[in-house]
C-alpha cells in the first residue's frame, strides 16, 4: 500500500512521529490496528481504513495512491472497494506499507 498523509505538525514530525515521544509510528499501528480488528472472513474495506487513519491523532488527510493484496505467492493484484481476505484474514510486512508525509501548513 501506497498513502500519503498530510500531517498537523503541532503533533507529528515528518517521518510521521508523534512530537510527544508516544508512538514512533502511530499511521503504520493504525493501519495495523484496523487488520487485527477485522473479524475472520470480514471484509477489508478501503473506506474503513482510511477512516480509521484519519482517526490518528495529527492525520489531517490523506489519499490511499495504491493498494494491493496478495495471497501466498501469487503476484500483488489490485482491487476496488474492499475484499474478503482467501486465507480469511490479512496482514501487512511493513515493507508492503509505504507512507509519505506531508505538512498541513493551513
Amino acid at each position: 500500500a501506497q498513502v500519503k498523509i498530510r500531517y498537523n505538525p503541532l503533533v507529528l514530525n515528518n517521518l510521521g512521529e508523534r512530537l510527544d515521544g508516544t508512538d514512533p509510528e502511530p499511521v503504520k499501528n493504525g493501519f495495523k490496528t484496523y487488520l487485527q480488528n477485522l473479524d475472520f472472513n470480514g471484509l477489508f474495506s478501503i473506506q474503513k481504513l482510511e477512516a480509521e487513519l484519519l482517526k490518528v491523532d495529527g492525520v489531517e488527510d490523506l489519499q490511499l495512491e495504491s493498494i494491493q493484496k496478495q495471497y501466498g505467492v501469487l503476484p500483488f493484484t489490485s482491487f476496488s472497494i474492499g475484499f474478503v481476505p482467501d486465507s480469511g484474514y490479512a496482514i501487512i510486512e511493513d515493507a508492503d506499507l509505504q507512507i509519505t508525509y506531508e505538512a498541513h501548513n493551513g
